[in-house]
């Protein structure tokens, strides 16, 4: 059954795999672009590293929708 995490259990998902997340843009002509990036916690956010002249920048400059996608190994 599929319930909501709380915060608390949300932040200590994130601080026992820091590892990658999946960044999903979506592209001047619609097509979406994933990519895997390294992330870690500090507080509240969730910190990447990107070069300034990435593709993934450019479209999330251009269309704010993305989406992250972080899996805990199960697959149910």
């Amino acid at each position: 059954m599929l319930r909501n995490l709380t915060i608390q259990e949300s932040q200590e998902f994130l601080d026992s795999k820091p590892d990658w997340i999946a960044l999903t843009t979506i592209g001047q002509e619609g097509y979406t672009d994933t990519v895997p990036l390294g992330y870690l916690r500090l507080g509240e956010d969730i910190v990447t590293g990107v070069r300034g002249s990435t593709r993934k920048l450019k479209n999330i400059q251009d269309n704010l929708n993305v989406s992250l996608l972080l899996k805990n190994g199960k697959s149910r």
